[in-house]
């Protein structure tokens, strides 16, 4: 029993040291831990095999980062994760590819946008539960209603002035999450949330999603 439990504590020691040597930053170490800790086994095997074969760290010092804290809120297709930064003059709600519903592959966009002053939404939208058009709609609806409610709370001074009433808004989106985008600022008004003041589609699928009306974005 006393061989076991060591060998237990040595493993863990071990992952601990391996992960901060194989990860580029505090900030991509810290959220690692935190999406294990809320990921399926499935997502969680990912993470092991792209720490042990793809995330091997280069002989340069591991660079800073602008985010200043990463919360997760929520579970399932209704999570999403906050990246603040020291000041933030927007907010980004970036939405992802179907089938990278964790943030591991955007790290370098969300600290840019830390970097250029911008609190990042990032919904998770996708589960067993949410693969139609209309569930995964309703899923970004509630993980951004929350994510807003969280960030009225933060102090004013990080948003110059005041909460979230004023602060630009800007929906992007990569791939299928270019085309959700173009959905997600058509319906913010209705869902009660502030109307973006810009959308940015990166490579959108093309065509709408059949059956799924689309409002007018002006107006």
């Amino acid at each position: 029993m006393r061989l076991g439990l060591r060998t237990v504590g040595m493993f863990c020691v071990l992952a601990t040291l391996w992960s901060l040597w194989s990860t580029e930053s505090v900030v991509q170490w810290i959220w690692m831990w935190r999406s294990a800790a809320v990921a399926s086994p499935r997502e969680v095997a990912t993470l092991v095999v792209l720490l042990v074969l793809g995330v091997a760290p280069s002989s340069r010092a591991a660079p800073s980062s602008e985010i200043v804290g990463i919360t997760g809120l929520g579970s399932g297709a209704n999570e999403s994760w906050v990246f603040a930064a020291g000041k933030a003059r927007s907010i980004v709600i970036f939405l992802h590819e179907r089938g990278d519903a964790i943030p591991q592959k955007y790290l370098g966009w969300l600290d840019h946008l830390a970097l250029e002053d911008s609190a990042v939404v990032f919904p998770r939208y996708e589960s067993a539960a949410s693969r139609t058009p209309e569930q995964i709609l309703r899923a970004v609806r509630t993980a951004v209603t929350t994510a807003e409610r969280h960030l009225a709370g933060l102090p004013a001074t990080g948003f110059g002035g005041g909460p979230t009433k004023g602060v630009p808004v800007i929906v992007v989106g990569y791939s299928y999450g270019a085309t959700l985008a173009f959905y997600v600022a058509a319906n913010s008004a209705r869902w009660g949330l502030p109307r973006p003041n810009a959308v940015v589609s990166i490579f959108p699928r093309p065509g709408r999603f059949p059956g799924v009306t689309l409002p007018p974005l002006a107006g």
